[in-house]
C-alpha cells in the first residue's frame, strides 16, 4: 500500500488501521491516565500535599495526550496537507 500521495499541491499521508485489540489496550491506558490524577487528588487532598496533586495532573496529562494522539492517528490514519 502506498502511504504518501501527492496531487494538485496536496500531500496525503495514510497508515494502515491498527487491530481492535490494540485500540482496546490504548483506550484502557488512556482511561487509566484520566482516572489516576482523580484518585491521587482523592487520597492526597486531606494531607495537604498540593505539589503531588499538581505533578500527577501534569505527568498523567502529558502521557494521556500522547496516547490520545497516537490512538487517533492510528484510528483515522489519514492526514491531508495542502500548500
Amino acid at each position: 500500500m502506498k502511504q504518501t500521495h501527492f496531487k494538485n499541491n496536496t500531500l496525503t499521508i495514510r497508515v494502515e488501521e491498527i487491530p481492535l485489540v490494540i485500540k482496546a489496550i490504548l483506550t484502557l491506558l488512556l482511561s487509566i491516565c484520566f482516572l489516576m490524577p482523580i484518585l491521587v487528588t482523592f487520597f492526597l487532598f486531606n494531607t495537604g500535599i498540593i505539589l503531588g496533586i499538581v505533578m500527577s495532573f501534569a505527568f498523567f496529562g502529558v502521557i494521556g495526550f500522547f496516547i490520545l494522539r497516537f490512538l487517533l492517528w492510528n484510528h483515522y490514519g489519514k492526514e491531508i496537507i495542502r500548500y
